[in-house]
């Protein structure tokens, strides 16, 4: 197209860099970003979106974040984008900074960071940060409660996993699905509540092989055999197939 003398407008650049980001093509995306500096498209918001999450996917930081310095407007999306960028390569600082600087935090973006921290280990500082979230009265969605649940088992924290058991039950936008059951069932497995566990799992109104590994794991760190084997036979008889997890 450049070849030709066809000159590309802003749809095309951002397809362009869509496509680039979607197979790691680094190279190619620096290309794209020089004809869009040339063609005085650079601070255009889409394309600086792509731009921001190729560089970021590819480990370069400095450039993702000269994209962001340049941008007008730096909106929560964009801060969001940034912020997924650094916690992906486990820069917590670099992402703590960005998140501190924007101004009006949605669910997305305090989520994003509360769910890069529990990927990178950091469950205190992720517990705290749902705790803030709570403070400036954002409401959580579904992917911060399975989030903070995996903070809570892993830590042990039960009274907090009770406390966001209870909030479904309260909210009942977020519904008791395989993705949340499951990280009911994981937490109060690992937090040393298996009745709860099953109890979430008898109210489970549809379950995926995921959940009853989870639950027959949970039985069997409990030292519950037979209920474990009762809860493997259900599953054999509701046409679930076991999987390697199950078996161990």
């Amino acid at each position: 197209m450049i070849d030709r003398f066809i000159v590309p407008d802003k749809y095309v650049i951002t397809s362009v860099l869509k496509a680039c980001g979607s197979c790691f093509a680094l190279r190619e995306g620096k290309e794209v970003h020089c004809q869009a500096l040339k063609l005085g498209l650079s601070l255009n918001r889409s394309i600086t979106m792509k731009l921001m999450e190729i560089y970021g996917k590819s480990g370069e930081f400095d450039s993702a974040r000269k994209v962001f310095d340049k941008m007008t407007e730096r909106d929560v999306i964009a801060s969001t984008i940034m912020i997924n960028c650094f916690l992906d390569h486990g820069l917590i600082k670099q992402a703590v900074q960005i998140f501190d600087g924007v101004r009006v935090k949605d669910t997305v973006c305090w989520t994003a960071m509360i769910d890069g921290l529990v990927r990178n280990g950091e469950m205190n500082m992720a517990l705290e940060m749902f705790r803030e979230m709570q403070k400036d009265n954002v409401r959580p969605n579904e992917v911060t409660i399975v989030c903070v649940l995996s903070a809570s088992s892993q830590l042990g924290a039960l009274e907090l996993g009770r406390w966001v058991h209870s909030y479904i039950g309260k909210h009942h936008r977020i519904e008791l699905n395989h993705f949340v059951g499951g990280a009911l069932i994981n937490m109060y497995s690992r937090c040393g509540d298996i009745d709860e566990a099953e109890r979430v799992f008898a109210m489970m109104k549809e379950r995926n092989v995921i959940t009853y590994n989870l639950m027959i794991s949970g039985l069997a760190m409990h030292g519950k055999s037979i209920e474990a084997i009762e809860i493997f036979l259900g599953m054999i008889k509701q046409g679930i197939l076991p999987t390697s997890v199950t078996l161990n």
